[in-house]
């Protein structure tokens, strides 16, 4: 009887110690971008923000806002084809800002973006601004 409750106190043993050695690995996720609304002064100067909601736990190259101000208006703006705005504070969570001139145009399109490691692009949700 003895060998029977010492193989399950064993077994049991065993079992537990695989339970606790896995653990869950959290793949890269890529961060997490929206878009604030920019303070704009045709005759001074534009302050460009962004909020960085989460991170993310993959390498960020280059971050900040991208825009879309000239004839014909692109509603969705793109780092390959417009004018970026490159924030040069650290990437972490939360709000960044950074004065900049800008477009004085009557309608301009933005939105935040992050350029990850190997070339793949984060974006946040898009903006339209209506000078008048």
């Amino acid at each position: 009887m003895q060998k029977i409750s010492s193989f399950r106190s064993i077994y049991l043993l065993a079992i537990l110690s695989f339970v606790f050695a896995c653990t869950d690995h959290s793949m890269p996720g890529p961060p997490q971008l929206e878009t604030l609304v920019t303070e704009m002064n045709c005759h001074a100067s534009f302050t460009f923000k962004l909020n960085v909601v989460e991170s993310g736990n993959m390498h960020v190259v280059e971050y900040g806002i991208v825009y879309s101000a000239s004839a014909p208006i692109n509603p969705t703006p793109t780092v390959e084809t417009n004018t970026k705005v490159i924030f040069s504070d650290p990437f972490s969570d939360g709000a960044k800002s950074k004065v900049e001139g800008g477009p004085c145009v009557p309608h301009t399109y933005y939105r935040a973006y992050a350029i990850l490691d190997g070339g793949t692009v984060v974006y946040g949700n898009i903006i339209h601004f209506q000078y008048t």
